[in-house]
Order: structure tokens, then sequence, then C-alpha cells
């Protein structure tokens, strides 16, 4: 689902953050154990944690 985008007339009404949750519950109802996504601080503001060291 890379790269997710949502247009700037629609930002910040939490589009982005539905539709990763709902891919996180269909992938983990299939089996997924990790999900990856970019670095930026969207992914950690709303709680994914970053492995990268």
């Amino acid at each position: 689902m890379e790269p997710l985008c949502t247009i700037p007339e629609y930002r910040h009404k939490g589009f982005a953050s539905a539709a990763l949750t709902e891919m996180y519950w269909r992938t983990k109802a299939l089996g997924a154990t990790h999900m990856t996504g970019g670095l930026d601080g969207f992914y950690k503001k709303i709680g994914y944690l970053s492995t990268v060291k």
C-alpha cells in the first residue's frame, strides 16, 4: 500500500490512518505478523514502531 498519499483537502481527517488500520486487520487475518512502511513521522504518530536502528 505504498505510497500512501492523501490529497491536501482531505488531510488530517483520519483517512490514511483508517486505510492502514483496515489493511492491518485484513492481512493479520491472513497470517501476516509484520508491516513495513515509510520512515516518515506519520507512522510513529499513529502508533507504529520503527525497527530501524
